[in-house]
């Protein structure tokens, strides 16, 4: 294994002392030391997934510990991304189980809830006038169900709206139907009061002959 800085490499051999060292090393190259900031690395964890294997380093003086993920692809190693601060934490087994499980409920809570969120710019843009001409068509009324574009993206529900719009049109199928406007129509007419006073003039008959 080689490790790069620069123009400079070290070869290490691929043993679990040798991926700390280099990672440690890796670590010191790509968050140098300062004066405020001194960095060691605690642990070293290789998982199923490149997306696993990630290292775990603190910060000597600010007290504060980070998670990087790295990659190794047979000769170097590299850090991918930025670290993350995370905490120590001490529970008991059964707080460590309950966490454990939300843990893994988590993605699929956060994404139901992106849905919920999600809905009103999905029926605002089913709703759109621009889909006038399949307002009745059978595949665009299904569309519309929130069973079934519930869990789509904001993107594929548009795409597939789009899908169906010119399907319609290259089959001449579409229909604007003409919205009647039930809105009540105003007499704007001026209303012209009579305050004319009688022929007789201002005082009536009473200088009349």
């Amino acid at each position: 294994m080689t490790l790069k800085k620069g123009e400079d490499a070290k070869t290490f051999e691929h043993t679990i002392d040798e991926k700390y060292y280099a990672l440690r090393d890796l670590i010191y190259a790509v968050h140098p030391d300062d004066e405020t900031h001194c960095y060691w690395v605690v642990n070293v964890y290789e998982g199923a997934t490149e997306a696993e294997n990630y290292v775990i380093f603190e910060e000597e003086f600010g007290n504060k510990t980070y998670k990087q993920t790295y990659s190794f692809d047979g000769t170097n190693y590299a850090l991918v991304g930025e670290p993350i601060e995370v905490v120590d934490m001490y529970v008991t087994p059964e707080e460590k189980t309950t966490i454990e499980t939300m843990r893994n409920v988590y993605p699929s809570m956060s994404e139901k809830l992106q849905h919920y969120e999600d809905e009103p710019a999905k029926v605002e843009l089913l709703n759109s006038d621009d889909y006038n001409g399949i307002r009745e068509n059978a595949e665009f009324v299904e569309l519309n169900k929130v069973d079934a574009h519930f869990e789509m993206s904001i993107a594929d529900v548009e795409a597939k709206a789009n899908d169906i719009l010119l399907k319609n049109a290259k089959a001449g199928t579409l229909n604007f139907t003409k919205h009647t406007d039930t809105t009540t129509a105003v007499d704007r007419k001026p209303i012209i009061q009579n305050n004319r006073k009688s022929a007789n003039g201002r005082y009536g008959n009473m200088f009349n002959k």
